[in-house]
Formats: C-alpha cells, sequence, structure tokens
C-alpha cells in the first residue's frame, strides 16, 4: 500500500523555543506567540494577564507587559493551540495607535519575576499614543 505524503499549504509552524509577534490587521490585535515555557506559565495564572504597553517618549508602544490578573478584573487568555497549533495571546492595539504592517518577527521577552512577563514589541506604530 502507498500513502502519499503531501505538504501543508501555507507557512510553516514557527520553532517553540522563539518568541513571535504578528499583526492581526483586520481586527487591529498584536498577537504574541510566546515560547513554550511563558506559555505555560501564562497558562498557570488563573485568571489570566493583565496587558499594559510601555509607551516611549515619542508615543511609540515599545514593549507589552503581562501580570496576572486578580479574580475581581477581566484578564487576557491564552486562545488558539487547535490542531497542534501554538497557542497565543491576542491584545488589541486601539489605544495605542496601528502597528506598520509587516512580517511576523522574532520577539524578545523577559521574566522579569514569577508575575511579571515583558515581551518587546518589533513593530513601528503609524498613529502613536499622545497624551492629552
Amino acid at each position: 500500500m502507498l500513502v502519499r505524503v503531501t505538504r501543508r499549504n501555507g507557512r510553516s509552524s514557527y520553532p517553540r523555543d522563539v518568541a513571535f509577534m504578528k499583526f492581526d490587521r483586520r481586527n487591529e490585535r498584536l498577537v504574541y506567540l510566546p515560547t513554550a515555557a511563558r506559555e505555560e506559565k501564562l497558562a498557570a495564572w488563573e485568571h489570566g494577564c493583565v496587558a499594559e504597553f510601555d509607551v516611549g517618549e515619542d508615543g511609540q508602544p515599545r514593549s507589552l507587559r503581562l501580570t496576572p490578573a486578580t479574580a475581581e478584573e477581566r484578564g487576557w487568555k491564552l486562545g488558539g493551540g487547535n490542531n497542534g497549533q501554538r497557542k497565543n495571546l491576542s491584545i488589541p492595539t486601539r489605544d495605542v495607535g496601528v502597528p506598520v504592517p509587516g512580517p511576523s518577527r522574532a520577539v524578545e521577552e523577559v521574566e522579569v519575576s514569577p508575575s511579571e512577563i515583558v515581551v518587546s514589541i518589533p513593530f513601528e506604530f503609524t498613529v502613536g499614543r499622545t497624551d492629552p
């Protein structure tokens, strides 16, 4: 018996030991694909996470700070992960602007403490936040 092996359509999967970020233009969201270690930590945060953008003096978001949400807060939770896909965190950007379109990019993620993860943002924004 012969069994044909076909190539998958679409992109190849991202390596699990590297964190990536991409932009969902239709929904205006940053999509963070954590490494396996950070995915495990985010999944352990029972109520999800609070996401805060660190915005520079120029109005450009430079990093995303993730901390555990409390029971009273409505936290962001990992989504996806169906059919062997990587889980991801999808965060709206409406409060900080619109990223300039581009391909997915590797990002640096730093575990500042057991209850804080900081992820670099590799995109420039066309409409950065300006304080009133």
